[in-house]
């Protein structure tokens, strides 16, 4: 899976589709499956093509993880991490409260350092 070269962020919204995906990285690389699957990222559109009598259709789980996956991206709610253009910049903004909206604290991210 392209996930597993990339490491990704997530702000609060994209939370549930990462965690759904660090999941499927655990499944996949032979680890135990649990009893619950993450379902918070799927949407009521999705739920009657997951689950069905109750059973969670792993095709059907992936397949819409990956479209959530998609979306989250293209709304920059999921990111390559490190990264300045896609980043969380509320994050850079704690670190740096000087900065304005429209900014970028380059500072934050490269020295640290240099803020205190």
């Amino acid at each position: 899976m392209a996930g597993q070269s990339v490491s990704l962020g997530a702000v609060t919204a994209g939370q549930p589709v990462l965690t759904a995906l660090q999941y499927l990285r655990k499944v996949e690389d032979g680890g135990k499956r649990g009893k619950t699957w993450p379902m918070d990222f799927v949407p009521k559109s999705w739920q009657r093509r997951v689950l069905k009598n109750g059973v969670v259709d792993l095709r059907a789980w992936t397949l819409c993880l990956v479209n959530r996956l998609r979306g989250a991206i293209r709304q920059r709610d999921v990111f390559a991490a490190p990264s300045l253009r896609y980043s969380d910049r509320c994050a850079a903004r704690r670190v740096c409260p000087k900065m304005t909206a429209e900014q970028t604290c380059f500072c934050a991210v490269f020295q640290p350092q240099a803020l205190t």
